[in-house]
């Protein structure tokens, strides 16, 4: 069925997080996926403000849940 990146972010300019999903078709995919956003900092910014790091919380990569299956792009769905 396929596989779920989730990444937490925190943004210290706006005192939040950002939940971040993707979906993959293969686990390859997502644990490449997840190296690749993981590897450079994360910039974030507010009206014209200076750049700050955005930091990433934690982040998973599973396997998608039935529930779930509306987050496969319907050309790609069996």
């Amino acid at each position: 069925m396929g596989w779920l990146l989730t990444i937490w972010l925190s943004l210290p300019l706006v005192e939040s997080d950002l939940k971040i999903r993707m979906w993959f078709s293969r686990q390859s995919y997502c644990n490449f996926a997840k190296e690749k956003f993981t590897e450079n900092p994360i910039q974030h910014s507010v009206e014209n403000g200076i750049p700050i790091e955005a930091k990433v919380k934690k982040y998973e990569c599973r396997l998608l849940r039935k529930s779930e299956e509306n987050l496969i792009p319907p050309h790609m769905r069996n």
